[in-house]
């Protein structure tokens, strides 16, 4: 028996502790028990039935309490976790009514639901106060989830019903796994850049998104489109920089438009090549026109021949500049224009022509004198948009022949009335002989040593004609 009666004091107490889930306990024993009096003379018998009731005295248990597993981020809605296996050893009564309670942490909440001992992927929405039931997937691809290491915890309390309500914890570690979902994405990018820019110079940075943590992981490359020969430019393959590779030339290319592929990196657990995924964007490079091309003159040197009484303009000049306009060109005389007997006369944005200004003088006693040669230097500058601090200059020059005509003033008659009028043309020849440098030179040094030779001479002479007379 587990009961034992005190012979002094008549207490009944246990001899061990009872339990009552042990089958082999009996929950209802009769006892008789016989008092004596102190001679053990005389005595009674009493019976005594003794009723072993439950109470909540073991907590739930759990095949396990601790739990890992691994979900990748596109786990389908409604997938199961974890199905708990606990039980409670107060097996009859409300004791035994197990109830299951979730806590998740602030990325968890709404993820996962748990429905009596299951856990499942799902989202819960609130909308009006009502309870809705919306699917969401697994997220990795949060800046404020990889703060967790990528992993969600959950706790799982598990109660039975009894008084007091006993209870156990089991946690839950799940680990997202990355999946590469989305591909990058750029939009059409244009970039301007001046022609004389130097090697390395940065036309602009090429960019693309990529949701998939870590996000905008890529790898830059040029893969097709007009970029030159040899190529003008070049691409960083991890910042998307483009950057000038060849000397460009507004004169010869004024735009380029290039494809730039995109390819992610690392946004699966394990690496594979077959699946990155790659997106492809347009850019165009305008090239920026440059002050860097002096004008240019057709021939650079001009010889002519005209008469003295010509008044009209006879020449004209035959210059471009490939960066500036005809309008943006100015032409001035700067040298040989010789009592300013010419000028330059533009009516319109074409080249200007050489005319004279007055007429030449030729055979006067007293006045100006003009010469029959003249070797007028002409300045061209251009002006690209009207930008003078970028002024290119070059210069024509233009030989001209004058050839002197006279004419005589008309005589009259008194007797009559006829006038006639005499007119001569003089064609005067003038030969001129300039000796160059060197003739001068060796002129002068024969002089010298005829000289020399001429007072050796002499010396030689005076010296004999001396010992002759001594």
């Amino acid at each position: 028996t587990f009961l034992y009666c005190v012979s002094v004091t008549g207490d009944l107490t246990l001899s061990y502790p009872l339990d009552y889930e042990d089958t082999t306990i009996p929950h209802s024993t009769v006892l008789q028990i016989r008092a004596y009096d102190n001679d053990r003379v005389h005595s009674t018998t009493a019976k005594i039935t003794v009723d072993l009731t439950d109470s909540n005295d073991n907590p739930p248990q759990c095949n396990g309490y601790f739990y890992f597993t691994q979900l990748a981020e596109t786990t389908p809605i409604g997938t199961l976790v974890k199905a708990l296996n606990c039980w409670d050893n107060d097996l009859t009564g409300p004791n035994n009514a197990i109830t299951y309670t979730m806590v998740a942490d602030k990325f968890s909440a709404n993820k996962f639901q748990l429905t009596k001992n299951q856990i499942t992927v799902i989202k819960k929405i609130v909308l009006h106060n009502v309870v809705c039931v919306g699917p969401e997937n697994l997220e990795y691809d949060d800046l404020a989830f990889a703060g967790t290491d990528f992993v969600h915890r959950l706790a799982v309390t598990v109660s039975d019903g009894g008084i007091p309500s006993l209870e156990s914890v089991a946690t839950i570690i799940i680990k997202v796994i990355p999946v590469n979902e989305w591909r990058p994405n750029s939009v059409a990018n244009t970039f301007t850049v001046l022609e004389n820019s130097v090697i390395g110079t940065l036309v602009g940075t090429v960019k693309f998104t990529d949701t998939d943590w870590p996000f905008n992981n890529v790898k830059y490359s040029i893969t097709g489109g007009d970029i030159g020969i040899p190529p003008k430019f070049y691409i960083d393959p991890a910042t998307g920089n483009i950057q000038v590779l060849h000397k460009l030339d507004f004169e010869t290319e004024t735009q380029y438009s290039m494809k730039v592929q995109a390819v992610d990196l690392n946004n699966d657990l394990q690496p594979d090549p077959k699946r990155q995924k790659t997106s492809v964007a347009s850019v165009i490079v305008n090239i920026l026109n440059v002050n860097d091309e002096p004008p240019v003159c057709n021939p650079e040197y001009y010889e002519t021949l005209i008469y003295s009484t010509i008044k009209t303009p006879f020449l004209q000049l035959k210059c471009n500049d490939k960066d500036s306009l005809d309008r943006e060109i100015n032409y001035v005389i700067i040298a040989g224009n010789v009592n300013n007997r010419f000028e330059l006369q533009r009516p319109n944005a074409e080249p200007p022509s050489v005319a004279t200004t007055q007429s030449f003088q030729y055979h006067v006693f007293q006045g100006i004198q003009d010469p029959t040669d003249f070797e007028l230097l002409i300045e061209v500058t251009d002006e690209l948009d009207g930008n003078k601090a970028l002024r290119q200059t070059s210069t024509a020059t233009v030989i001209i022949h004058v050839v002197p005509w006279t004419t005589t003033q008309a005589t009259t008659t008194l007797n009559t009335t006829t006038v006639q009028i005499t007119t001569s043309v003089i064609v005067r020849a003038s030969y001129f002989w300039t000796p160059t440098g060197w003739f001068v030179a060796a002129l002068v040094i024969t002089g010298v040593l005829l000289l020399l030779c001429l007072y050796g001479v002499a010396w030689c002479l005076f010296k004999d004609m001396h010992r002759i007379c001594c």
